[in-house]
């Protein structure tokens, strides 16, 4: 049983008996009747005599402590659920565990250490391992996030002559960051709005909000 947790022990009911308990061997003060709450590990016994003098000692009852498992939630990646996205949850312990998932209170179907969620709600796991009682994490809120527009426009012609830039921007306004992309490959250092494009490709731009959400220009 856990550390904080007490057992009841009961001896079986006679009439016209006394009843001693022993914890180890010790007797236990204060406690003559024939059942006990206790919280210490160790051998019980309990002694039962008759007012004939007559008396008995039961077999020994062992009580031991088992270390509870200490539940949690940690969130991998944004907190929040992006437009068409999921956010991913894992138990605490993520091995050696059975698992039971709820959203605001309802069991879910999962029993994995970590799940996909699509849903606004509030989420908890219990968690139970071989040697353990169960422990229910702290909960965790899961909200939703509006997603940015990502918009590119160019100042001039989309032709150049060689050796000519093309100056490319970006309508959708801060607070958000910026990576131009070309060709699908990531312009290293290029995180403004704005761009001077030197070479002939494909260019798209993708924007992140605080949240975590992106959007790739068309």
């Amino acid at each position: 049983f856990p550390s904080h947790d007490k057992v009841l022990l009961y001896a079986a009911p006679s009439v016209g008996v006394i009843y001693q308990w022993f914890l180890n061997g010790v007797f236990i003060p204060g406690q003559a009747g024939g059942s006990i709450r206790v919280g210490q590990p160790g051998l019980y016994r309990v002694l039962v005599a008759n007012s004939g003098g007559c008396s008995d000692t039961s077999d020994a009852v062992e009580l031991r402590i088992v270390n509870a498992v200490q539940a949690g939630i940690s969130v991998i990646g944004p907190g929040v659920l992006c437009p068409g996205q999921s956010v991913t949850l894992q138990a605490i312990p993520d091995t050696g565990a059975n698992y039971t998932w709820f959203r605001d209170g309802i069991p879910l179907s999962d029993t994995t250490a970590t799940i996909q969620v699509t849903q606004v709600g509030l989420y908890r796991v219990r968690v139970f391992t071989g040697s353990s009682c169960g422990d229910t994490s702290a909960p965790i809120f899961i909200a939703t996030a509006a997603q940015p527009a990502a918009q590119i426009a160019a100042l001039g012609p989309l032709s150049v002559c060689p050796g000519g830039v093309v100056n490319l921007y970006t309508t959708t306004p801060p607070p958000v960051s910026y990576q131009w992309v070309k060709d699908g490959i990531p312009l290293i250092g290029q995180n403004n709005a704005t761009l001077q494009a030197n070479a002939p490709g494909l260019y798209r731009l993708v924007v992140t909000n605080a949240a975590g959400c992106s959007d790739t220009s068309i």
